[in-house]
């Protein structure tokens, strides 16, 4: 069984660039995000680029907390 290690964001970004996440707002809503980036001309803390969103991007401020995606992990009988 595959689990998601949740990581605070006060105490711990992604690895800039592509991934696979699950984050979690403020107030506990939940998003898929395709991308974390650090932005060097705001001090924001950096961004999730959230596809299918209204506005793409959800800002590090944002967010409570993020998970990595595990792979799949299929089991053949």
């Amino acid at each position: 069984m595959t689990e998601f290690k949740w990581h605070l964001m006060d105490e711990e970004v992604p690895p800039t660039g592509y991934g696979h996440y699950i984050i979690m707002g403020q107030r506990g809503a939940m998003y898929y995000a395709d991308s974390f980036e650090v932005d060097t001309h705001i001090d924001l803390g950096g961004y999730f680029h959230v596809p299918n969103n209204r506005c793409g991007y959800k800002y590090a401020r944002e967010i409570k907390a993020w998970a990595e995606i595990p792979p799949l992990e299929v089991q053949r009988c």
